[in-house]
């Protein structure tokens, strides 16, 4: 039944309808060629691989494409040998990208993709596997909103829909209630046989069904034959296949993904060590020689290889029969393989609502473990990223919608690291040991006084991880909210009453400090920027709340676990912190940049403002500590009149 409702959504498309019955022998000629390949290559002997959902939507998207850019005017053998040609020679690129992406060992560099697109996407298969589901059993195309406006207005639709969908509903609850193995097949058989038992109960023919829809007609067989006459390679339109380059290239980088997931779920279910970059190749390997047959994607299916795992022959009897563990991958090849050969259509045989259950048995499985289930397991705006990727994927098409999904996923890593980048403020002394007058000059002798408060006039940032454009408000928040400076309310009376001081600190001696203008220093070591209004503010225009605080007079910006930055952050973040800095007569002090990052600031401050520059953490403090000290000196010589 998976692989019936496979090959209805690859060949959803309406003009397919006649050859469904034919195009659903090629996708078990292609699940009998992964099968036989995965079975000879990989050291798991009771692998299985299958056609697998993952490229499935892709070449649903290239069927229906190529369908469409062709039109009504090329005969509908040239569309649909069009169709079966490009997606052959698409499988086969595919598996040629697995296994160059194997041999270079690049498999790990396939994970990139984020795990919310990926999310997402699955959705969408879900989505797409019940529309699927809903479309192969009661006929209608839900390709459009009409679609699903004439199935809840027919009566005859719904009576169709309705097994499928208990079916579907039932296969759900029961698979994920009961863990045995035997509940899945179990379910498979009671469908059926409930369906025929109905009609014999209620009197009706076969026939009697077939004309109500619920059987295929008996008609539409198709032999081995006619399979493979379907390619007509002399009226092939290759001029339809370049625009479809997108899409194939989502698909491989899509395929590979989920294939190093099925490995990697396998190695974890089977407690088996494989490697990677090999076992890409593998698959790699099946679906090259799936797309040469004529076949379609597929890889490694993680629940049916650890079902086999479970009942597999027990180690004595592969001691004693040699390979007999393969023959589980071989049986089900040749399972296969016969109802490749039979000239007759399953569809006649089995009701069509069993088909349609299971596809949205499949399809409400992967919704409810994309949509809801990694609720609690994701971040809510990762989560965010996996709604909107299945919303865009049902808006946009595939190749938008994954470009739109990473778009989203992009921006959900730049406000989460954003939000995450930590900015330490904090009150340092440097290492230097003092003697007792710079001690009592930089604390004050009375520890209980103001001029206690003094290491307040020193407020160290120490910045990490790298700075970009959406770190730089935050930072600028929390710098801002951080220095405190005298009210602009205060007025300039202190600046008019202190001019000797003024004098007298120009006269001072200056400190050999990487300084970049000597008339500026004045503005650091005069009686004015240490004699404020009380009424402080941070530069929000927050006022102070503690009142024995003083005034801050250097900040130093700490780069050293600064791993880089934007032009955009140090423009508008820095660059905006030095006015405001120089408005309130505040210092800044830079200390442990790469030679990088020094650039890109000198680079965009076009005006040079004032600022210092030293090579780590401990100089920068001791030149603030020595500023204190010169200007505590000069206030100390001003009273006792020297």
């Amino acid at each position: 039944p998976v692989m019936i409702g496979f090959a209805a959504i690859i060949f959803s498309h309406p003009e397919f309808a006649d050859a469904l019955p034919i195009l659903t022998k090629l996708v078990f000629a292609s699940s009998v060629v992964h099968q036989l390949v995965v079975t000879s290559l990989s050291p798991l002997p009771f692998a299985i691989g299958q056609v697998q959902d993952t490229g499935m939507i892709f070449l649903a998207s290239m069927a229906a494409s190529i369908m469409t850019q062709l039109g009504p005017t090329v005969p509908l053998e040239e569309r649909v040998a069009t169709v079966l040609a490009h997606l052959s020679i698409s499988t086969m690129l595919v598996g040629v990208g697995l296994i160059l992406t194997g041999k270079a060992r690049l498999a790990s560099l396939v994970q990139y993709l984020p795990t919310p697109v990926i999310g997402g996407y699955l959705a969408y298969v879900g989505f797409f596997m019940v529309k699927g589901g809903i479309s192969l059993t009661t006929g209608v195309n839900l390709a459009s909103v009409y679609g699903w406006g004439v199935l809840v207005s027919s009566t005859h639709s719904l009576t169709l829909l309705a097994p499928a969908l208990v079916g579907g509903i039932m296969l759900a609850v029961l698979t994920s209630r009961f863990r045995h193995f035997a509940v899945f097949p179990s379910c498979i058989l009671v469908l059926p046989a409930s369906f025929f038992l109905v009609v014999w109960i209620s009197n009706y023919a076969l026939d009697d069904a077939r004309a109500a829809g619920f059987l295929e007609e008996s008609g539409k067989g198709a032999s081995f034959t006619d399979v493979y006459s379907m390619f007509d390679f002399y009226h092939i339109h290759w001029r339809a296949m370049p625009g479809q380059l997108p899409t194939m290239l989502s698909m491989f980088v899509m395929i590979a993904f989920a294939s190093s997931l099925d490995i990697a779920s396998i190695c974890m279910g089977t407690t088996s060590n494989m490697n990677y970059n090999q076992q890409l190749q593998t698959v790699g390997m099946s679906n090259l020689i799936s797309g040469l047959t004529g076949g379609y994607t597929g890889s490694y299916i993680f629940s049916q290889t650890l079902f086999t795992s479970r009942f597999r022959p027990s180690s004595t009897a592969e001691a004693s029969f040699p390979g007999i563990t393969r023959l589980v991958g071989v049986t089900l090849a040749v399972c296969e393989l016969a109802i490749v050969v039979t000239p007759i259509s399953l569809m006649a045989l089995v009701p069509k609502f069993l088909f349609g259950a299971v596809m949205i048995f499949i399809g409400i499985d992967l919704l409810k473990t994309w949509l809801v289930g990694v609720y609690r397991k994701l971040l809510f705006a990762e989560y965010l990223t996996v709604v909107g990727t299945f919303c865009c994927l049902n808006g946009f098409g595939v190749q938008l919608g994954l470009a739109t999904g990473i778009a989203l996923a992009a921006a959900s890593f730049l406000v989460e690291y954003a939000k995450a980048q930590d900015v330490r403020i904090m009150h340092k002394t440097s290492n230097v040991i003092r003697n007792a007058d710079q001690h009592a000059l930089l604390y004050g002798s009375n520890l209980e006084s103001n001029s206690s408060r003094q290491q307040d006039a020193i407020v160290t940032i120490e910045l990490q991880g790298h700075i970009f454009f959406g770190s730089a408000t935050r930072i600028q928040n929390c710098v801002k909210s951080a220095v405190y400076v005298r009210s602009l309310l205060g007025g300039d009376e202190s600046d008019n009453s202190n001019s000797n001081t003024d004098e007298a600190s120009r006269e001072t001696e200056m400190l050999p400090l990487l300084s970049t203008r000597q008339e500026n220093q004045a503005k650091y070591n005069d009686e004015t920027c240490v004699k404020m209004s009380p009424a402080l503010v941070n530069l929000h225009g927050q006022p102070c709340l503690d009142r024995e605080r003083r005034p801050t007079k250097f900040v130093v910006l700490d780069f050293t676990q600064v791993s880089g930055m934007d032009a955009t952050a140090a423009r508008s973040c820095f660059l905006a912190l030095k006015l405001s800095f120089s408005l309130g007569k505040v210092c800044a002090v830079y200390c442990g940049m790469k030679p990088s990052i020094e650039f890109l600031l000198r680079a965009n401050d076009p005006q040079q403002r004032e600022s210092y520059v030293t090579s780590d953490l401990d100089l920068a403090l001791d030149w603030c500590e020595q500023q204190l000290i010169l200007s505590a000196a000069k206030r100390r010589s001003l009273r006792s009149g020297h």
